[in-house]
């Protein structure tokens, strides 16, 4: 492809940059200084753009079971794993359905000790933590819990099953 030539004379536009470098190589020492601490920082963060698009943090559990209260399955409720005794892990919720939870392992909770609460969700609502005004589904009497709390050890090897029977 030939060099488009300036309108004023004949030299080609791509002289225009090597005339610029060749200024800032053989110039005045500020102005080299400037234009290398902008070429380092332009070059770090073209290499740092792939650094953290994987997934950051500690490795999470693939965790399945189900759930069931007096032998049966348990239906709008949610299940919260939260790390317990110094564990930093993030806490992980999710609902249960039919007597079933699951997590996968970009949901589920780390390895370590944790603190497991059950919850009951009233008709209605978003699964979470339960309004302690409003009855349950299933018209549950005010006498009976609405959660329930568990110690479990999340192994570091998953998926790891783990079932509930409440009381």
């Amino acid at each position: 492809m030939p060099a488009q030539l300036e309108s004023a004379g004949d030299k080609p536009r791509g002289s225009r940059w090597v005339a610029f470098l060749l200024r800032v190589m053989t110039g005045k020492r500020e102005m080299r200084f400037r234009c290398i601490g902008v070429g380092v920082f332009l070059a770090g963060m073209f290499f740092s753009a792939g650094c953290g698009s994987g997934e950051s943090g500690p490795e999470r559990i693939a965790i399945s079971g189900k759930v069931a209260r007096a032998g049966s399955p348990l239906s709008n409720a949610s299940i919260s794993y939260l790390p317990t005794d110094g564990h930093k892990g993030p806490a992980a919720t999710t609902g249960i359905e039919d007597g079933e939870y699951r997590f996968t392992k970009k949901t589920g909770p780390t390895a370590g000790p944790h603190r497991v609460v059950i919850r009951l969700s009233p008709p209605g609502k978003d699964l979470g933590p339960a309004d302690p005004e409003a009855p349950a589904k299933g018209q549950i009497p005010d006498e009976n819990p609405k959660s329930w709390e568990y110690q479990v050890d999340v192994p570091a090897e998953g998926p790891f099953d783990k079932d509930f029977h409440l009381e």
